[in-house]
């Protein structure tokens, strides 16, 4: 038995990733295709093929499949979780591992995916996130300029895996909270980003998605504006008062008038396939029903507007 193709590492799992194999035999047999992550050892899928010698098989659909129930964490640091360390099994035949992303990624040099400005406001109790790729150790400091305290330290081994990065906030209160992010992939390559931490304001949305090179960007939208609520009752049934079943609340987000630069960075959410909510520090996944750009009198972009779907809660009647 023998592999003959496999995809290159870095690859992007949303396209095929088909591997080809031979049985060096003349005579068919049954063969068993086992797809593991490499790091945690999780079966991620098996493929059983009937009688062959030859065969090609494509494993994206596994590991879309496997990626696929992951969510945002508010980990300091973490494994990407939409990124993933493959092993193809055959027997006790392996094929090398590989690393497949969410979109193909160098794998030569530590670097941060995500969008990066040296400064930026955000408010407090919002999350930080970047994705970023080193070869062995991402290490984070956060300091706050405003106190004397020690600053907060995290580090992580990547086993050569993309990062992602979460900063949470809430803690930093104030009327306006200096605080420095220190990033250094491998001790090298090494990024520094000052935030000021601003009383949150009220009605806004925060949405996350991933870029066209697999990294996750955040932006709240500060106009949020209730348009619908779909709902179904539960048949009434020996005169009992119908009770509510499901309800569909959707939302209309309008972002501010930002630079060019950052609505060409937002604008990244109109291509991307999933956007999360990300209130504090509970990420869930929404439905996007419209996405829609509108450009100024000179056709340069001017605000993006986008149409949610959201489950129902309780306090969505209050």
């Amino acid at each position: 038995m023998r592999f003959t193709k496999i995809p290159n590492d870095g690859a992007s799992w949303d396209s095929a990733l088909c591997y080809a194999i031979e049985t060096e035999s003349s005579n068919p047999s049954d063969v068993v295709v086992e797809i593991v992550d490499a790091i945690s050892g999780e079966l991620m899928g098996v493929r059983r093929l009937y009688g062959i010698t030859e065969a090609e098989i494509d494993i994206a659909p596994y590991v879309r499949r496997a990626i696929g129930v992951a969510t945002l964490s508010t980990a300091t640091l973490q494994l990407s979780p939409s990124a993933r360390k493959v092993v193809v099994r055959v027997g006790d035949v392996e094929a090398p591992v590989r690393l497949y992303y969410r979109a193909m990624i160098d794998l030569s040099r530590p670097h941060i995916i995500s969008s990066m400005e040296q400064q930026r406001v955000v408010g407090c109790g919002e999350v930080i996130r970047y994705t970023l790729y080193a070869k062995r150790e991402v290490r984070v400091t956060v300091i706050n300029k405003s106190l004397l305290s020690p600053a907060r330290f995290a580090a992580l081994d990547t086993f050569g895996m993309p990062v992602e990065l979460a900063i949470d906030t809430s803690s930093y209160k104030g009327d306006s909270v200096p605080i420095t992010v220190e990033i250094k992939c491998d001790n090298s390559e090494a990024y520094t980003m000052d935030y000021t931490v601003m009383e949150p304001s009220t009605g806004g949305c925060r949405l996350a998605w991933y870029n066209s090179d697999g990294g996750i960007e955040c932006y709240t939208f500060p106009r949020v504006i209730r348009s619908s609520i779909e709902s179904t009752l539960m048949t009434q049934i020996d005169g009992a008062i119908p009770r509510l079943r499901t309800a569909a609340v959707r939302y209309r987000l309008i972002s501010a008038m930002e630079r060019s630069k950052e609505i060409e960075r937002i604008l990244g959410i109109v291509l991307s396939p999933d956007i999360f909510e990300c209130n504090g520090k509970e990420c869930r996944s929404v439905k996007l029903l419209s996405r829609n750009i509108v450009f100024d009198d000179h056709g340069g972009l001017r605000r993006i507007e986008l149409e949610i779907e959201k489950g129902w809660r309780r306090e969505l009647w209050s």
